[in-house]
């Protein structure tokens, strides 16, 4: 079985082939590519990132120069406000707005309550969210002889 996993953050990339770490480079370029033998076979992974404004990458899994899958991870972002906290929030605002005239509260509760409102608002909203996807193998960006490397440095 084969797993790999890339950070964003620090740029870390790992490969596993059988729970057993088999490749770990740290990459900042657009391209990140490793390569290993097992079983008797060489097998290829290469990180490729499509866009870094929005984090999307593709992850291509070689064996003996043959493509044989490609995922694609990107972020979904979600709704930052949500529409039904919005109202929620304005409507607690109007009774608040009452309340202050009728009791004469003190200006220092508007502060609280805004505070409120606005941590209402974050909590409530639709948080984003990772795909991945299977692609199709014609699919991919890059080919095996545009790469820099495709064999096992002795």
């Amino acid at each position: 079985m084969l797993h790999a996993n890339g950070s964003s953050l620090d740029g870390k990339e790992r490969i596993y082939f059988n729970n057993e770490l088999v490749s770990e480079k740290r990459n900042i370029a657009r391209v990140g590519e490793h390569v290993f033998e097992a079983n008797g076979s060489v097998y290829q992974v290469v990180f490729t990132v499509d866009s870094i404004l929005t984090g999307a990458i593709q992850c291509a899994f070689y064996k003996n120069d043959t493509k044989r899958k490609v995922y694609s991870c990107r972020y979904k972002k979600g709704k930052t406000i949500n529409l039904g906290s919005l109202g929620v929030v304005f409507l607690l605002n109007l009774v608040y707005a009452f309340l202050k005239r009728v009791y004469a509260l003190p200006h220092q509760f508007d502060y609280g309550i805004w505070a409120a409102s606005f941590l209402f608002i974050f909590l409530t909203r639709r948080k984003g969210r990772f795909e991945i996807e299977e692609l199709p193998i014609a699919h991919a960006s890059d080919n095996i002889s545009t790469l820099p490397s495709n064999r096992i440095n002795e």
